[in-house]
Formats: C-alpha cells, sequence, structure tokens
C-alpha cells in the first residue's frame, strides 16, 4: 500500500530545496526525470533505493520524509526570516553578476536564461534558483557559491581574481585599437567561445530532451505490457 504522506513529503523537500527532476537525474543518474514526474503525481511512490540515494545525495532529512519528524529539534524560523534569507542570496548573486560582467546580457545569454526570467530576478519579484546559482559557478568556476548560500567566506575562492566591472573600466591601456588586427583577432576568439557554448548547452538540452521521451516511451510500454 503506497505512503502518501511520505511521497507528499518528498515533494515538499525537494520543491524546498529549490530541486528539480532535472537536477535530481543530473546528480544521481539512476534517479530519471520520468520517476520523479511519476511521484509527483500519484502514479508511484518513491522507494527506499531511490530514498536512500536522494538523501544521501542531498543531505536531505530522511527522517523527516519517513515519519514527518525532524531528525534534530531545528530552531522556529519565521516565515519573515526565510523571507530575508532568500533576499540574502538573491542579492549576494546579483553582486557577483555586476561584479564580473559588465551587463546582464553578457551573462544570461551564455547560461540560456530568459531575459525576462533573469529580469525578474533583477527586480526582486523571483529569487534566483539552484540553476541560475550553478550556471553562475560553472561558468566562473572562482566564484565561492559558499558566500552566495551563505554570506560567509569571500565573493571569490581567489581573492586576486580580476573583475571585469571594474578592472576593464579602470584599465584600458592593454585594449588594442578596432583598426588593429590584434582587436579582431580578440573580437573572434569571444565571439566563437561564446556560441560554442551556447551551441554545447542547446545540445545537451535536445539531449535531455530526447533522454525523456525514451524514457516516457519505455514507462507507456512497461505499463501496457
Amino acid at each position: 500500500m503506497k505512503d502518501l504522506n511520505i511521497d507528499k513529503r518528498f515533494i515538499e523537500t525537494v520543491e524546498m530545496m529549490n530541486l528539480n527532476g532535472y537536477r535530481i537525474e543530473k546528480a544521481i543518474p539512476f534517479f530519471k526525470q520520468v520517476t520523479y514526474s511519476r511521484i509527483k503525481n500519484g502514479v508511484q511512490s518513491i522507494s527506499k533505493k531511490y530514498l536512500d540515494a536522494f538523501c544521501d545525495t542531498f543531505n536531505a532529512d530522511k527522517n523527516y520524509i519517513l515519519t514527518g519528524n525532524n531528525s534534530i529539534d531545528l530552531p522556529n524560523v519565521t516565515e519573515s526570516q526565510q523571507l530575508e534569507s532568500r533576499k540574502g542570496i538573491n542579492n549576494r548573486f546579483l553582486e557577483i553578476i555586476s561584479k564580473i560582467y559588465s551587463c546582464d546580457k553578457d551573462f544570461y545569454e551564455i547560461a540560456n536564461i530568459k531575459k525576462s526570467a533573469f529580469s525578474h530576478v533583477r527586480t526582486g519579484k523571483q529569487n534566483a534558483s539552484i540553476e541560475y546559482i550553478s550556471s553562475l559557478c560553472e561558468l566562473n568556476p572562482n566564484v565561492n557559491a559558499n558566500y552566495i548560500l551563505t554570506g560567509r567566506g569571500n565573493m571569490f575562492n581567489d581573492e586576486n581574481t580580476t573583475l571585469n566591472s571594474e578592472n576593464n573600466q579602470n584599465n584600458t591601456s592593454d585594449i588594442p585599437s578596432p583598426e588593429s588586427a590584434e582587436y579582431w583577432q580578440r573580437l573572434y576568439k569571444a565571439t566563437k567561445v561564446i556560441y560554442e557554448e551556447i551551441l554545447k548547452n542547446a545540445l545537451d538540452k535536445v539531449k535531455d530532451i530526447d533522454k525523456d521521451l525514451q524514457n516516457g516511451i519505455k514507462a507507456i510500454s512497461q505499463e501496457a505490457v
């Protein structure tokens, strides 16, 4: 017999951690997106194998998911405190964006984020998701993710990181003239890197969509047998 409360608390935990089926499958390859969708839609219950893997990978509270009780006594966090915490994460995320990139467009285009979605983050209508933070850290390995999430430590892992928005404005002596061949060589290289990254992201998404379709077809075929 399915325990719907366990499934409900599992989905609740996933959403509270700002995760989704895509991110779960990325971290746990055998935990497919289609499986997560089936659990979320009440088609199947989460198995012990999937629950153990999820809790071990994301450090989730398995005792709470199974029983509804926290395994440790946690402080009572008010809604306003939660809001303030999310706001802090958002502000630090945007702070780093402004430090590294000369404009938001330079980030959200290469990160394959819609302009409207990023605008909502910039205006505070929504908070930066884990996906956005992950994209920033993947594109800029020197960014300290712990700083974004907790406010602790340095903004960058290397304190001597060159910041584009500051140094590019204050130190332009090494920028070649548009009339020179070096200028166009640099422009070509920069453009090539950007489009290669955009193409790579597009191909990855196509592969993920194809995988979802194949998994969906398999699930339907198995049910039909």
